[in-house]
């Protein structure tokens, strides 16, 4: 099984991808492989065969025929069976190198305003349509694949984003919350993700009167822009950082700011849920999934900046409160997200798909028996990251 991502980067769908691949890596009945289409520096995919096409003019006109070509010879010399589409953009390719394997369209994000131009719209459908499955990552999505891309519901499959719960978890030992208390962002300082209303947010906790810090994880376009803002309201700017989970530990209060048409299910927030942290977030895609409101975190219809710092500001006048929440929080998405069950979703649907038998073996690191439900994994795999330019 191949699962094609664009190229690897430090964003939360390569880092499921990787995971994912890693939490397989003992099934015995099972090689899960990752493919990236186009050149850049090793990051949280670790691709096991990367093709190597650089991105030019033709990647974006929308589709670079050297890119199909390279993906069309390692499913030739993989023998795959199955070929999952890890987004839109590698659909494009997946459909066009695939010939009679089936493909899988794994949709992990809403792309509203991309779908509401028509001739978007008609590709994706057309491009879905052509998909043996498509698996999508949250409820929402789910639905606007039936209802937008007009998927037949027989022919969609819900696996939910997920995290390895040995690595987010919650201080143990001589590990501790900061003090004073600690508001985090982390996400791409791109539009989407508005780190501008978090910074808000922050602003509206300050005139408050309220002794906390803050700072913000990730890097981008807006960088730059938030730089001077930031410093005024003391918010320190951390940039991309490999120590996330230990930040997560540390820190108080995840505060999320994404556009309600924007995310599929936000990785960030299963890994503070894990990590045992209480949520406070807008109403984007996929996180009332994860976020039970006034059980595990805050989920807010609002973006009214008064509201969302209120919910924060609840959460550091009250450590009991905010004790409560972070135990529901580990609780549920140890239930619900963890990588190993999400792990045994795809063992089992690749195993449909190829009318293959399961055979249930375990333990973590290698696939395990399931229990079918709606929400129903990690050791390294031995990659041998190939490189298939040429």
């Amino acid at each position: 099984m191949l699962h094609v991502l664009p190229e690897d980067l430090d964003r939360g769908a390569q880092v499921y991808a990787g995971q994912l691949r890693d939490a397989l890596a003992g099934d015995p009945d099972q090689r899960h492989l990752v493919v990236s289409l186009f050149d850049a520096p090793e990051a949280a995919l670790r691709a096991d065969i990367r093709l190597g096409t650089r991105s030019g003019s033709l990647r974006r006109a929308g589709l670079d025929p050297l890119a199909v070509v390279r993906l069309r010879r390692a499913i030739r010399s993989e023998n795959a069976d199955v070929v999952v589409a890890h987004g839109g953009e590698p659909l494009k390719y997946v459909v066009a190198a695939v010939g009679r394997t089936p493909a899988v369209y794994y949709k992990v994000g809403l792309s509203s305003t991309e779908l509401a131009r028509p001739a978007h719209r008609r590709l994706y459908r057309s491009l879905a349509g052509r998909a043996m499955r498509v698996v999508a990552v949250s409820q929402p999505i789910l639905d606007q694949v039936h209802d937008v891309l007009g998927v037949p519901r027989a022919r969609l499959t819900l696996i939910p984003n997920g995290r390895n719960s040995s690595t987010y978890h919650p201080p143990t030992g001589a590990e501790h919350r900061s003090e004073p208390p600690l508001v985090l962002f982390v996400g791409q300082l791109e539009a989407g993700k508005r780190p501008d209303l978090f910074l808000d947010v922050v602003a509206s906790l300050r005139s408050r009167g309220l002794g906390f810090d803050a700072a913000i994880v990730g890097d981008g376009p807006l960088r730059a822009r938030l730089a001077t803002r930031a410093r005024a309201l003391g918010v320190e700017l951390l940039g991309v950082r490999t120590d996330v989970p230990d930040l997560l530990r540390r820190a108080t209060v995840l505060v999320m700011t994404s556009a309600p048409d924007t995310e599929g299910m936000p990785g960030v927030v299963i890994e503070a849920g894990l990590s045992g942290m209480p949520v406070v977030s807008t109403a984007a895609a996929g996180v009332a999934d994860i976020v039970c409101d006034g059980v595990t975190g805050f989920v807010l219809d609002s973006e009214d900046v008064r509201d969302l710092a209120g919910r924060v500001a609840s959460l550091l006048d009250d450590e009991a409160l905010r004790s409560r929440l972070g135990t529901g929080a580990r609780r549920h998405c140890e239930a619900h997200f963890s990588l190993d069950g999400t792990a045994r979703q795809w063992h089992h649907l690749v195993a449909d798909l190829t009318q293959r038998p399961i055979r249930p073996v375990g333990p973590v690191g290698r696939v395990l028996a399931m229990t079918p439900g709606r929400y129903p994994v990690t050791s390294p795999s031995s990659r041998s990251n190939r490189d298939v330019a040429g």
